[in-house]
């Protein structure tokens, strides 16, 4: 089995390589998403507990349970399978189908509220009692870094391409098309390591000590965090690597 290590640019050209040469398992990682160095090609499954039929997202979020205002559950609920010019009608599961398989990693579609996709209060109480329901089972994930199995690649590159062609974003498209081909998934709660996001000035604290050196990164790296995300290495010194 063997593991390669792509951008985000090359994903669409890799994957159709995939296709071809059925012993590549697709290890999908951003190129602002830095790895903790401990991990390579030899013991990549026994890090991210992956068997060969097995996928890894970082963690599925189920749309309804998100307490905060996330863009991409607007871009749920907005979401229709009927957009002009692509014939994409009947390229997915069945709504039914789909739930189906959402069950099977315990997964639920509720109705969202009126605050999730209008980041309001409603103005009027009856809107309170409206179900604001999905046009078709969707589930969010952070998709900076992911694997994908020998076994589920086809499938996979077929629902990403339905979901790209209607305008769905990333971060629902993508966990949606693991879901809907994948036989097994690992989350980050599943593993020993955990992954870092720097979003807040408070996150990237911890960068301080390495005075954007990527050498000293890399020779320290946190020996608790799976990744590191994001860190541009446009700023960063890299010529001592």
């Amino acid at each position: 089995m063997t593991i390669h290590f792509f951008s985000r640019g090359m994903l669409r050209r890799v994957l159709r390589v995939s296709l071809v040469n059925a012993t590549i398992i697709i290890f999908f990682i951003a190129d602002d998403l830095v790895l903790n160095p401990v991990i390579n090609e030899r013991n990549y499954a026994e890090y991210l507990q992956l068997g060969k039929k097995t996928c890894f997202l970082p963690g599925l979020i189920t749309l309804h349970e998100r307490k905060d205002w996330w863009p991409r559950v607007v871009d749920a609920f907005r979401y229709r399978i009927c957009y002009q010019g692509v014939e994409a009608e009947g390229q997915l599961p069945s709504y039914e189908e789909a739930l189906k398989k959402f069950k099977r990693f315990g997964l639920q579609i509720k109705p969202l509220r009126f605050e999730q996709i209008w980041n309001m209060p409603p103005p009027d109480k009856d809107l309170l009692a409206q179900k604001y329901n999905l046009s078709y089972p969707l589930v969010g994930s952070y998709s900076d870094i992911f694997v994908i199995s020998a076994t589920n690649i086809r499938q996979f590159c077929h629902y990403c391409g339905v979901f790209a062609a209607t305008r769905l974003f990333v971060e629902v498209g993508l966990p949606t098309a693991v879901v809907l081909s994948a036989e097994n998934i690992v989350q980050e709660s599943d593993l020993s390591l955990q992954g870092k996001a720097l979003w807040t000035k408070e996150d990237y604290n911890i960068l301080e000590n390495y005075r954007r050196e990527l050498k000293m990164l890399l020779d320290n790296f946190p020996a608790n965090f799976l990744y590191l995300h994001p860190i541009k290495l446009s700023v960063w010194n890299t010529k001592s690597i």
